[in-house]
C-alpha cells in the first residue's frame, strides 16, 4: 500500500515539472517580430549597451539579458544598472525612439541608466500599454510631458531623484488604474494639483524633496485607497485641512514634516504623522519664529503666530509702509521750503524802494503771524542790512496785498 502510495506521489511530481517545463517553453519562444528585433537593434546602439549582456546574434526572447516575451512578442525591458560601452558612455542621451515599435511593451525599467536628457512627449502617445515605467536616478532633466497621462494602463510611475523641474501636470489625474506615485527627490514646483486627488486607486504617493509650495488642496480627499502620503521637505504652508484625513481610512504613514505649515493638527485617525520642522503649535521640533515670520513675510501673507493672539502683518509689510510715510513727509517739507524761497524771491523782485530805517531797524512790524514766518530769513547773516529791510518791507507789503484774509 505504501509502495502504491510513494508511486502515485511520484508520478505527480514528474506531471507537475512535465507541465512546468512546458509552460516555461511557450514563454522563452524566440522573438517572432523582424520589426521588433530591428528595434531592439536600435535600441542596443542608441543606449551603448554592451554585447555582454544583448549579443547582437543571439535570440533577445531567449538570451538577452533583461528582456521579457510572451509568445514571441517583447513585453518587458529591465537595463537597471546596466553599463555602457566605452564609446557609449562618452555622450550618453536620453535616446530611446526605438521604443515607440514596441506597441506591445508593459514595463520598461531603466533605474540607475544615465539618462540625461528630457522625456519625449511622443512617449504618452504611443506606449499605451505600458503598465510599469521605473526612472528613477537616471539623471532625467526638463519637464514632465503631459502626455504621460494618456498611459491610461499605468499603475506604477517612478521618476524619483532626477533633475525634474516644473509643475506637475494636472494630466497625471487621468491614470485612473495608478497604485505608485513617486515623484521625489526633484526640483518640481508651483502647486500640488488637484487632478491628484481622483487617483482612487493610488496606494502610496510621494512627492517629498521637491520645491513645491501653496497650500495642501481639499481635493487630495478622493485617494481613498491610499495607505502612504510622503509630502515632506517642500514649501507647503497654511493650515491642515482636517476634511482630507478624515476621508483617507486607509492611511498608515503621512510624512509632512520640514514644511511651513501653521494652525493646529488634525486627526489623523490610524495614521502615523511626521510633522516635525513645522509652524504648527503643539508639535516638537518646531521651526523658529523668526523662521516661520520670514517664509509667510516673503509671499506677503500674515503668520499665526503659532497660534498666540495678537499676530500681525509681515514685517517686510510694516517696513513699507514707514519708508512711503518717511518720503511722503519729506516732500511735504521739500515743498514748504521751496514755498518760502520763492515767497522771498518775489519779495525781492517786486519791490520798488525800501522802507526808512532808523538805527539799523525796520520802521514798521508785521502782523505776528506774518512775523513768524519771515523771521529767520530777516536775521541770517547772509542778508545785510539793506537787503533785510527790501525785504522786509517788500515781503509786509506783498502779505498784505495777495493774503488779505490773513491780516
Amino acid at each position: 500500500m505504501d509502495h502504491l502510495r510513494s508511486t502515485a506521489v511520484l508520478v505527480l511530481l514528474l506531471a507537475l515539472l512535465f507541465q512546468s517545463a512546458l509552460s516555461q517553453q511557450e514563454t522563452q519562444q524566440p522573438l517572432r517580430s523582424p520589426v521588433e528585433r530591428l528595434a531592439l537593434i536600435r535600441l542596443r546602439s542608441s543606449l551603448g549597451l554592451r554585447s555582454k549582456d544583448w549579443p547582437i546574434k543571439a535570440d533577445p526572447c531567449l538570451i538577452w539579458r533583461g528582456i521579457d516575451c510572451r509568445d514571441g512578442v517583447v513585453t518587458g525591458i529591465n537595463i537597471s544598472g546596466f553599463k555602457r560601452t566605452r564609446l557609449g558612455s562618452q555622450n550618453p542621451q536620453f535616446a530611446v525612439d526605438a521604443l515607440a515599435s514596441l506597441t506591445q511593451l508593459e514595463s520598461f525599467n531603466a533605474s540607475f541608466f544615465a539618462l540625461p536628457g528630457q522625456i519625449p512627449d511622443w512617449f504618452g502617445h504611443k506606449m499605451r500599454n505600458l503598465h510599469v515605467l521605473d526612472l528613477h536616478s537616471c539623471s532625467i532633466v526638463g519637464a514632465i510631458p503631459s502626455s504621460l497621462g494618456e498611459l491610461l494602463s499605468l499603475s506604477v510611475i517612478d521618476l524619483s531623484h532626477n533633475l525634474l523641474s516644473g509643475s506637475i501636470p494636472p494630466s497625471i489625474g487621468n491614470l485612473a488604474n495608478l497604485q505608485r506615485l513617486n515623484f521625489s527627490g526633484n526640483k518640481l514646483s508651483s502647486s500640488i494639483p488637484i487632478q491628484i486627488g481622483m487617483l482612487a486607486s493610488l496606494v502610496e504617493l510621494d512627492l517629498g524633496s521637491n520645491n513645491l509650495g501653496d497650500i495642501l488642496p481639499l481635493e487630495l480627499n478622493g485617494m481613498r485607497s491610499l495607505r502612504k502620503m510622503v509630502l515632506g521637505n517642500n514649501e507647503l504652508m497654511g493650515a491642515l485641512p482636517a476634511g482630507i484625513f478624515s476621508a483617507l481610512t486607509q492611511l498608515e504613514f503621512v510624512d509632512l514634516s520640514q514644511n511651513y505649515f501653521e494652525s493646529k493638527v488634525p486627526y489623523y485617525g490610524r495614521s502615523t504623522a511626521s510633522l516635525g520642522a513645522n509652524c504648527i503649535r503643539q508639535v516638537s521640533k518646531l521651526r523658529t519664529l523668526a523662521e516661520c515670520a520670514s517664509f509667510y513675510a516673503s509671499r506677503g501673507l500674515p503668520f499665526d503666530n503659532f497660534g498666540n493672539p495678537g499676530a500681525t502683518d509681515p514685517p517686510r509689510r510694516t517696513r513699507k509702509r514707514t519708508i512711503i510715510l518717511a518720503a511722503v513727509l519729506a516732500a511735504v517739507a521739500l515743498l514748504i521750503l521751496l514755498s518760502l524761497v520763492l515767497l522771498l524771491l518775489l519779495c525781492t523782485c517786486r519791490c520798488g524802494s525800501s522802507p526808512q530805517l532808523e538805527d539799523g531797524r525796520v520802521d514798521h512790524i508785521p502782523d505776528p503771524i506774518y512775523g513768524h514766518l519771515v523771521e529767520y530769513f530777516l536775521t541770517s547773516r547772509v542778508w545785510d542790512d539793506h537787503l533785510r529791510a527790501r525785504s522786509f518791507c517788500c515781503c509786509s507789503r506783498l502779505y498784505r496785498q495777495e493774503w488779505p484774509f490773513m491780516g
